[in-house]
């Protein structure tokens, strides 16, 4: 599936992350969004309008754990919404893409933000680093996902 998104950028579409350091992703929905499917692809479902899906799917190499970096605009290989009841792809509307230190637990995240005037957050930890010298230094958040 293609990238079917307006998305928009908190810093450069070629800021560069370091996976290595990424805590995990941070996903913005209306409120009372379900998690349907977690891994990767990610998919979430919304409770207010219907049952509108949100896919969102990783690059492999970047979601399962390495130590290459990437640019903002090429980590996610998938991201499209589904109408209730299924059917084709549609336009995921709105998405702002940014990397961010999150002050609270100490920890770097992609945030992803949708263009839902309000919501909450669902907080969710990539896969470990598979070396030992790479871990976190401060992995203060509690276990995921969790809400905000």
């Amino acid at each position: 599936m293609p990238i079917l998104a307006n998305i928009s950028y908190g810093q450069a579409p070629t800021f560069n992350l370091q996976r290595q350091y990424l805590w995990g992703f941070v996903f913005q929905w209306w409120t009372g969004f379900t998690v349907v499917s977690s891994g990767n692809p990610f998919v979430f479902q919304e409770t207010m309008f219907g049952g509108y899906r949100t896919v969102i799917k990783f690059k492999d190499w970047f979601w399962d754990w390495d130590n290459r970096a990437a640019n903002l605009d090429y980590v996610i290989e998938d991201l499209y919404a589904l109408p209730p009841g299924g059917g084709s792809p549609i336009n995921a509307g709105d998405i702002l893409l940014q990397y961010d230190f999150d002050t609270q637990y100490q920890v770097p995240t992609l945030e992803i933000i949708t263009g839902a005037p309000t919501g909450e957050f669902i907080w969710y930890r990539f896969p470990p680093a598979n070396r030992p010298y790479w871990k976190l230094l401060y992995d203060n958040a509690p276990a995921t996902p969790f809400r905000t």
